[in-house]
This record gives C-alpha cells, structure tokens and sequence, in this order.
C-alpha cells in the first residue's frame, strides 16, 4: 500500500514539474489558449471505506484500477472543466479478497467534483449492489471524493461490506490516448 500510494505521489510530481510540456499538464503550457479534448486515460486510485454507525466494522481499503473516457475542455485563463465516464474494478487486497466491479461518471468544474457511481461487490459466493453518490474537490488530473454507499438489493447477504456506507477515494487519471483535440 505504502508502494502504491509513493507511486502515485512520484507521478502527480512529475506531471506538475513538467510546465513546458503540453501533453503531461496541458493547462498549465498552454494558458490562453481555449481547447476541448477527449481522450482515454488510465483511473488509478485508493478507496478508504468504513461506517458510520456506533460500532464501526473494520474499514476496508480498495485499490482501484480502470479505464475512463474524458471530455476535458481547456478554457485558457480557468481550470480545466472535465466530465468523464468509464468501468473499474476495486480489490481488496485480504486473506479473502473482494472484487468491486464500478461503473462511474463524474464532472469537475473550479477544484469541485459530483458524481454517481455504480458498484457491485463480489468475493464470488456473495454479493452486494450499492449506488454510491459522490462529491469532493479535484483538479486536473487528480479527485478526492466522498461518497455514500446507499444499500439495494442483497444487502443483508453480503456481512463484510453491509454496514461499509461511507467511502472516501483519491484517483488520477493517466492519459493513455487521445481521441481528438479541437
């Protein structure tokens, strides 16, 4: 965990150091100029998830991995404006792992993220589907967010993540291809 989260912390470094170069921080090479792209891009990211009852369970940690479709638009003198939408899979890395198989979208606009995800959790014998809305703050490429996981269907069968409501997440995203530019 501590491997990952060094990982992470080395890349966001590395995009930040990189002014000149307009593909690894777009905003901040080309200010002044407007431009709208949509690209595919990586989703890594860490997920700390607990409960908010009085008696907690033990929190989970996820790691998180998945591939989403942006439409980033680059408006010159602002942030960058993002929406995006893609699949992930979350794992718990334990004696007994779960597997949590998400869809998401989400919108970022100055430093504020919204989103709604969608998240199946699995140790393929049990299972449990969640909706889970988040929000939280984000700049490009980066989100922490806050989200609650509301109950549906099968709640009750699956013990180890039924009373987990409340998630906290940090993703980058990593382009990996770009579609167009205009």
């Amino acid at each position: 965990m501590k491997i990952f989260i060094f990982l992470c912390l080395f890349v966001c470094i590395k995009a930040v150091t990189a002014q000149g170069q307009p593909d690894s921080v777009p905003w901040l090479g080309q200010l002044g100029k407007q431009y709208q792209e949509t690209a595919y891009k990586l989703l890594l990211g860490i997920n700390l998830q607990g409960s908010t009852q009085v008696n907690p369970e033990k929190s989970l940690k996820y790691l998180k991995i998945g591939l989403h479709r942006t439409v980033t638009d680059f408006g010159g003198r602002h942030m960058p404006i993002a929406w995006t939408c893609g699949l992930s899979t979350e794992i718990l890395l334990d004696k007994s792992p779960i597997y949590g198989f998400k869809m998401s979208t989400w919108a970022t606009a100055f430093f504020f993220v919204a989103g709604m995800s969608t998240v199946y959790y699995t140790d393929f014998k049990q299972g449990n589907f969640k909706i889970r809305p988040e929000i939280g703050f984000g700049a490009y490429p980066f989100k922490l967010t806050m989200g609650y996981n509301i109950p549906t269907i099968f709640n009750k069968d699956f013990e180890r993540v039924r009373r987990n409501n409340m998630q906290i997440t940090l993703n980058i995203l990593l382009r990996l291809k770009t579609i167009k530019r205009k």
